[in-house]
């Protein structure tokens, strides 16, 4: 069977539309086998990540860098499929039978965030008798963990700094609300207790309050204290009353010799 010139351009546009449609569908295939593998990175369920905390203190009005102590981190729940959902899985933590954890798993970034300080407050306690997953020192005002699961994390101070200065307690996740999988964060430091009031000893008599004066006690101030101040009274009274009878008596004396 021969061609003609029509038959050959009819072919040669089919082959070119045919070429086409194959170009579009292998270029449409690439762009979903990349969409599917990037999704793929970006879910944490089975990914490992690292925390890293930058410790502060508080001194006076300044935040310095704790440069002792231990942190310890304990498994919440790792990162599992539930019916395609990404969620925390708290049978499979430390704290599984703590009922505190309980609605952990159907909180998003942000109600964890605001539930953040009573559900540390929580674990706080649990935490004590549970061995950590991993225990880290701090060294230069860090702290890092690494070759996480993905999962909820409870954050705790084990051992205080040299100074005394602790963090509160707080739960972390990898990935992060951002999806990093390597996550940095800045734990809040504990608030430093009231300086204890000592009370000082003095000796009896050393620091005496004055009381309130009775208007009796008053009065009692204003006179004299009897066999002090008194007795010279009479005498000079006595004295007075001889001298003027002595006076009288002479002036009698003298008007008697003056009528002679």
């Amino acid at each position: 069977m021969k061609y003609g010139k029509k038959d050959r351009k009819e072919s040669f546009h089919t082959r070119k539309a045919v070429r086409g449609f194959l170009i579009m569908l292998s270029a449409s295939l690439l762009c979903l086998g990349m969409t599917i593998s990037a999704f793929a990175g970006i879910s944490p369920v089975g990914q490992k990540g690292s925390l890293t905390l930058n410790v502060k203190y508080v001194e006076g009005s300044q935040r310095k860098d704790m440069e002792s102590g231990k942190l310890a981190i304990y498994l919440v729940g790792p990162a599992v499929y539930d019916d395609g959902d990404e969620v925390f899985d708290i049978g499979e933590g430390r704290f599984a039978s703590e009922a505190a954890v309980q609605k952990i798993p159907d909180m998003d970034s942000a109600e964890l965030e605001e539930n953040n300080p009573s559900l540390s407050k929580a674990l706080d306690g649990a935490a004590g008798k549970l061995k950590p997953d991993a225990e880290e020192e701090i060294e230069g005002g860090k702290a890092s963990f690494e070759d996480l699961t993905a999962g909820l994390y409870f954050v705790r101070q084990t051992q205080a700094s040299d100074k005394g200065t602790k963090i509160t307690s707080f739960l972390a996740s990898i990935p992060d609300k951002e999806g990093n999988l390597n996550v940095v964060a800045e734990p809040k430091p504990e608030a430093p207790r009231a300086a204890e009031t000592k009370e000082t000893e003095t000796e009896t008599g050393s620091e005496t309050e004055t009381e309130p004066e009775t208007k009796e006690e008053k009065s009692r101030k204003k006179l004299p204290q009897t066999g002090q101040l008194w007795w010279p009274v009479p005498v000079f009274a006595a004295a007075g009353l001889a001298f003027l009878a002595a006076g009288a008596i002479r002036r009698r004396s003298s008007s008697d010799d003056g009528q002679e």
